[in-house]
């Protein structure tokens, strides 16, 4: 279930990534993510780096920059999401 808003130059989502599953490989072009971890963990594979973050925790993915998510555990993982608008 995602809870989002968007005003189209900030987007904030609250998501929950169900065990096993993921958020593919992507690009942020004129973007950045900032995502803080509620509840589990999930693993981000940013720019070829993989990383494990738990609740409590942020992931930040630059702009220009790739990541993907993954949630390897067997427990449901929620996140809050932030996505600004970087490009005027």
């Amino acid at each position: 279930i995602m809870h989002a808003a968007d005003d189209g130059k900030v987007k904030i989502m609250r998501n929950t990534l169900t065990a096993g599953s993921s958020i593919g490989m992507h690009t942020h072009e004129g973007n950045c993510e900032v995502m803080y971890i509620i509840k589990g963990e999930i693993t981000f594979v940013c720019d070829g780096t993989e990383e494990t973050v738990h609740a409590g925790e942020v992931h930040y993915c630059p702009c220009g920059h790739t990541h993907s998510a993954e949630n390897r555990t067997a427990e449901d993982a929620e996140f809050f999401a932030i996505v600004p608008e970087t490009k005027l």
